[in-house]
C-alpha cells in the first residue's frame, strides 16, 4: 500500500549507493566462502560467487538482447525497472525461461560434514543460505531516510520491525517476500529490490501461486507494481471507502445508533482514482492477490467507531473551540481525539484506510 523506500532514498544517490554497497559487500563475502560443484562426481569445486558469474556469462552470450547483468554484484542490485524487463522476456520466451532455470537450478554446495558427506544439493542462489545475512542488512539499516514503512506493504495491518533481545542481537518480526517468486524465476532470488518486507500472513499463507500480475506483459506497467520502485503508487491509485448497504434504509430511524453497532449495514470498497487503479486492484483482489477487503471486514467496527467520533466531533466543533481559545488549542484537542498526526508520523497499522476516511470527513 505504501512504497518501501523513502523519496529521499531515491533522490539522494549517495544514500542509495551506500545502502547497495553494503548489501553487495556482505553477500559477495558469503558467496566467495561457499564451495560448490555442478555435479557431485566433479573432483574440483569453486566458489559460489565464481560459479554464478560463469552462469551469468553463459546467459549473456546466448541472450545479449535481454540486457542481463554481467556480474553477481549487478544482479544483487538490479533496479525494479530492469527486473521487470527481464521477467517479461522470461515469461514470454520459453527458451530463455528454460535456460535461466537450467543454469540457476540446483548445484552441490559444501556444508557440514556428516557421515562422510559434505556436499548437498541446493539452489544456486539459495535464499535460505543468505536469508539471515539479508535480514541483518535490513535491520541494521532501519533508518527514517531509507524506509517509509513500518507495516506490511501489502496489507498495512501488521507491524514489520525488529526488537532487541540483547545489546548485540536483534530479532525480526517480518518476512521478506520475493515479488517475483524465486521458484518461478530463480534469477532474482537475492536481488535486493525484489525483496519486499511483509507479514507472514501475506507472504506465507495468502500469496497465491498464480500471481496477480501474471497477465501483465508490459515491463513499464509491471515496474509500477514493485513496492520497491519509485513508481509504485498504490496509495494514490486506490481509496478505501466505507459506504452504507441498501438494507440500512430498511431500519427505522429510531433504531439508528452508533455506526459501530451496525457493521452489517456497511461495506468496505475501493474507489479507483486513476488509470493505474486496475493494476493495484489486482494486488488486493481475493483470487490472486492479498484479499484485502475481506480481511479488513474483520476490523470494520474499528473503522466505524472512528467515523462515529467524526460525527460527534465535526470540524465545526473545533472551529467553535478555536474561537473561544486558540487555533493551536483546537488543533491539540483534535489530535488528542483522533491521533491523525501521530498515526502518520509513526506509520501505524491501518494508516491508509484512516487517511482515506479523514479525506471524506
Amino acid at each position: 500500500m505504501f512504497r518501501v523506500y523513502s523519496q529521499k532514498f531515491y533522490d539522494d544517490k549517495s544514500i542509495r549507493e551506500q545502502f547497495e554497497k553494503k548489501y553487495i559487500s556482505i553477500l559477495v563475502a558469503k558467496a566467495k566462502k561457499a564451495s560448490v560443484k555442478e555435479n557431485i562426481s566433479d573432483t574440483e569445486s569453486c566458489s559460489l560467487y565464481d560459479f554464478c558469474n560463469t552462469k551469468l556469462q553463459t546467459l549473456l552470450i546466448k541472450y545479449p538482447q535481454h540486457n542481463l547483468p554481467n556480474s553477481f554484484e549487478k544482479l544483487l542490485i538490479l533496479p525494479p525497472k530492469e527486473i521487470a524487463k527481464i521477467y517479461c522476456e522470461f515469461s514470454q520466451n520459453i527458451n530463455f525461461q528454460t535456460d535461466v532455470i537450467d543454469n540457476f537450478s540446483q548445484i552441490w554446495r559444501k556444508g557440514k560434514k556428516i557421515n562422510g558427506k559434505e556436499f548437498y544439493k541446493r539452489d544456486l542462489l539459495d535464499y535460505d543460505f543468505f536469508s539471515d545475512t539479508i535480514a541483518k542488512h535490513i535491520i541494521d539499516n532501519e533508518k527514517e531516510e531509507l524506509y517509509t514503512i513500518r507495516t506490511c506493504v501489502y496489507c498495512n495491518r501488521a507491524y514489520i520491525n525488529s526488537y532487541e533481545v540483547s545489546k548485540e542481537i536483534k530479532k525480526r518480526q517480518f518476512d521478506l517476500d520475493h515479488f517475483i517468486p524465486k521458484k518461478k524465476c530463480p534469477l532474482f532470488a537475492l536481488s535486493l529490490y525484489n525483496l519486499v518486507p511483509s507479514c507472514q500472513v501475506c507472504n506465507s499463507r495468502i500469496k497465491n501461486s498464480k500471481l496477480y500480475y501474471e497477465d501483465i506483459k508490459n515491463p513499464s506497467i509491471l515496474e509500477k507494481l514493485f513496492p520497491t520502485s519509485e513508481k509504485y503508487n498504490y496509495d494514490k491509485s486506490l481509496k478505501f471507502r466505507i459506504i452504507p448497504c441498501k438494507k440500512i434504509y430498511e431500519k427505522f430511524q429510531k433504531e439508528f445508533t452508533e455506526f459501530k453497532e451496525m457493521p452489517d449495514y456497511f461495506e468496505i470498497e475501493f474507489e479507483k482514482l486513476n488509470s493505474d487503479s486496475q493494476y493495484y486492484e489486482k494486488e488486493s483482489e481475493k483470487e490472486n492477490g492479498f484479499d484485502i477487503l475481506n480481511r479488513y471486514n474483520f476490523h470494520k467496527k474499528e473503522f466505524l467507531s472512528y467515523i462515529d467520533k467524526a460525527r460527534k466531533y465535526p470540524l465545526s466543533y473545533f472551529l467553535m473551540w478555536a474561537s473561544n481559545t486558540s487555533l493551536s488549542d483546537a488543533n491539540d484537542l483534535r489530535e488528542a481525539i483522533f491521533n491523525s498526526k501521530f498515526w502518520n508520523e509513526e506509520k501505524m497499522i491501518f494508516q491508509k484506510i484512516y487517511n482515506d476516511i479523514d479525506s471524506e470527513l
